[in-house]
């Protein structure tokens, strides 16, 4: 396995991630938390050790699922990337596909889903968490980025993402002259340092 660093951070990732919405929404086969424990934990013994989710894939699920596949202990050396900005416990019908719950970005809201996300996730901080499947409205919000910062400062998260379409992306990519370089899915802190000084 070969790893690579995220830029302006100290936080080194395997290059194969483990998507683990694949073992949480339903959309590709139904897992047994069983079947899903070990398959991240033979990701692991592979040499993967970022392991990307989100607050929405399975209700939950997705986070909750590390919990169970990684002691304490072993957590040390995985990297754990999460999203955030549906706000699906309000809409927790099951969505058939990809449809995708409301939006919301309100402090509230955001100190919430991110003290749930560690308490499912079993961790005291988050390596990467990301802004999921935003809109170009949603990274115009001072608040968000203001609650961002605090949440960094507060060692509860190492990392700040935006995960979005390949549209805002070259929007961005415009925006901060080409300071994203990481195809068209995910936008580290380059993308939030630059937002600020442009």
């Amino acid at each position: 396995m070969r790893y690579r660093q995220i830029a302006g951070t100290d936080i080194s990732v395997s290059e194969v991630g483990f998507g683990v919405w694949t073992v949480s929404s339903g959309w590709w086969g139904e897992f047994t938390d069983d079947q899903a424990v070990a398959l991240l934990r033979q990701a692991r013994d592979l040499g993967i050790t970022l392991f990307d989710t989100a607050d929405t894939y399975g209700n939950g699920r997705g986070e909750s699922i590390l919990k169970q596949a990684f002691t304490p202990s072993e957590r040390d050396g995985l990297i754990y990337s999460s999203k955030f900005g549906y706000d699906w416990k309000n809409n927790e019908e099951r969505r058939p596909g990809h449809r995708e719950a409301p939006h919301r970005f309100d402090v509230p809201f955001l100190q919430s889903a991110l003290d749930e996300a560690l308490d499912r996730m079993g961790t005291d901080h988050l390596d990467v968490w990301q802004m999921h499947n935003v809109r170009q409205s949603h990274l115009e919000m001072d608040d968000v980025w203001t609650f961002l910062d605090k949440a960094k400062q507060a060692g509860k998260v190492r990392s700040i993402g935006v995960d979005c379409d390949g549209d805002t992306v070259l929007l961005m990519v415009d925006q901060i002259d080409g300071a994203c370089h990481t195809g068209d899915r995910t936008c580290f802190d380059a993308v939030r340092v630059e937002l600020a000084d442009g």
